[in-house]
């Protein structure tokens, strides 16, 4: 029997220490019942992460007395389409099966724009157990203006056979409400918050981080498109979220390792926001309150874009090779000038305003045209400012 069990999540991650005593006593919080769970998966994927890949999580999760079987399919727009099964209670506690059946069809995944190139039931015998996220989970209920966001603090491992990583976010999910309002709250929190950050990698992603495959060959952003349906709202707001996924995501790599691979897509990524938004100025299709808008965000990036930019003329790695004539003192100079550069745009990317920043982007995309104007945007102040005042 194949049941088609599929649901559409809004879900917004934060991550950073952050601790229940910490967020209780909020604002948002006081009075408020929450619950306890302990939470442990196991996560699947082929050898050559064909899941990861396409953007699926495939999970067997124990709940109370059973497994429940999980796929996640990540969309631009920080939605997921979600397929849940709980497995028969005999199932055993200690050894998880996944169950093919409650697969979705190949067809239903193109539907949703996935393309794996064969059905899920053709990889069943090539998934693996690859890793597991054991975490304690606190979660409440809060009612948001007019919408109610299910909001979850996560503290845990992520571990294979070898290696292991900490989990210390929060989860916000939309249950009920415009999708503006998740954006909002996870302003307000990381104004109340300011060690947090937005996370975009997902606990898959995190958990493949621990294996060592080749980076270059995964194509995280999946590309917003143009669709007769969509009109030029719908379409901007597809764009204006998916290269602000991507502009988070690889931030938070560059601040693990800022290799020259990163910094060059994170550079592509800034230059295409930029483009974006002086194209829609250009159209002038807006009224004169959102061109407000899209000018303050044309102007965020502008120097971020200089300064990668220099930093990706020297790729530490192979400059002395093609620098022959240079001398040692020369090279040695250079070289100690790039890793200055670094070292301060890893401090301009860990910065609060950037998260504020990433927060707005994600706000305004939700709101457009002209729903909450300048009103939720004058907090951030500009990149450059930043970034004199920790030069």
């Amino acid at each position: 029997m194949i049941l088609d069990k599929t649901n559409t999540e809004f879900e917004v991650c934060l991550q950073g220490e952050i601790l229940l005593s910490d967020i209780s006593g909020w604002k948002y919080f006081l009075n408020q019942k929450y619950k306890k769970y302990l939470l442990n998966s196991v996560y699947f994927d082929t050898d050559n992460f064909t899941l990861l890949k396409n953007h699926l999580g495939l999970r067997l999760r124990y709940e109370s007395t059973n497994w429940v079987q999980t796929l996640k399919l990540e969309l631009p727009d920080h939605s997921r389409f979600e397929w849940n099964e709980h497995l028969d209670n005999n199932t055993s506690k200690f050894t998880p099966r996944l169950n093919p059946l409650f697969f979705p069809s190949e067809k239903d995944l193109i539907s949703k724009n996935c393309h794996i190139g064969s059905s899920l039931r053709d990889l069943y015998c090539s998934l693996k157990p690859r890793f597991y996220v054991n975490v304690e989970r606190v979660t409440w209920k809060i009612n948001f203006h007019d919408g109610l966001i299910e909001v979850s603090i996560d503290h845990g491992l992520i571990t294979n056979k070898a290696k292991k990583t900490t989990v210390s976010e929060i989860e916000l999910e939309l249950l009920e409400g415009p999708p503006y309002l998740l954006w909002l709250f996870a302003k307000r929190i990381i104004t109340g918050f300011p060690q947090l950050r937005f996370e975009f990698r997902s606990k898959v992603f995190r958990g493949f981080l621990l294996f060592d495959f080749n980076s270059d060959n995964f194509f995280y952003e999946k590309k917003a498109y143009l669709s007769k349906k969509n009109n030029l709202k719908i379409t901007t707001k597809e764009i204006i979220l998916s290269k602000t996924k991507s502009f988070s995501f690889f931030a938070e790599l560059i601040l693990q390792n800022p290799d020259s691979h990163f910094l060059k897509i994170f550079n592509q990524t800034i230059f295409e926001l930029n483009n974006f938004f002086k194209c829609l100025i250009s159209s002038k299709k807006y009224s004169r309150k959102t061109l407000k808008n899209f000018y303050y965000f044309n102007n965020q990036f502008t120097y971020l874009i200089n300064l990668i930019s220099a930093i990706n003329k020297i790729d530490a790695k192979s400059y002395i090779t093609h620098n022959p004539k240079k001398t040692t003192e020369q090279q040695r100079s250079i070289l100690l000038w790039r890793k200055t550069q670094l070292v301060k745009l890893k401090k301009i990317l860990s910065n609060p305003r950037i998260t504020k920043l990433i927060a707005d982007l994600g706000l305004f995309a939700n709101t457009m045209p002209d729903k909450l104007g300048n009103k939720e945007l004058k907090s951030t102040i500009l990149l450059k400012n930043i970034y004199k005042n920790i030069s």
